[in-house]
């Protein structure tokens, strides 16, 4: 909360201050970031908690069929596991879609080390380029004394 209150008390120094009110921008960035991770963890939470939920209410009723019904102890385990294979399935996609999730992060971080990369080497480039320049205008005016008169 305090953070929230440096931004908002920051607002409309632009012409203040430039570089605080980037520096507060930055800092509204990374707060909703933040807080954005947050309630998806909270969402998966519940949605897992639900999972979960459902699969106690699901083995229960497994439990009081196999009693209804008479069932030796191989029998039960057979239908319970045959009760929570669904869920248990659920779980397994879950892993699969975050390992997803996990997959286009890495390829998006590593595009965008690459885009660094390049960006360092085309301003290396450039600088090189001016340096050059510079550096013929130079070697112009040295060696010929009548082009710095003029």
């Amino acid at each position: 909360m305090s953070s929230y209150d440096t931004l908002h008390r920051s607002l409309g120094s632009l012409i203040q201050d430039p570089k605080e009110f980037y520096r507060s921008i930055k800092t509204g960035t990374t707060l909703l970031m933040q807080v954005d991770d947050v309630i998806g963890e909270i969402g998966m939470v519940r949605r897992i908690q639900t999972i979960q939920a459902r699969a106690v209410q699901a083995l229960s009723a497994a439990v009081d069929e196999c009693t209804r019904r008479g069932m030796d102890k191989k029998e039960k385990e057979q239908y319970n596991l045959a009760t929570l294979t669904p869920f248990l399935e659920t779980f397994s996609m879950l892993e699969a879609d975050a390992e997803r999730v996990r997959s286009m992060l890495t390829m998006d971080l590593d595009l965008r080390h690459r885009e660094a990369a390049i960006e360092n080497a085309l301003s290396g480039t450039e600088r090189n380029t001016m340096l050059f320049i510079f550096t013929t205008i130079t070697v112009l005016f040295v060696s010929h004394p009548s082009l710095a008169s003029e």
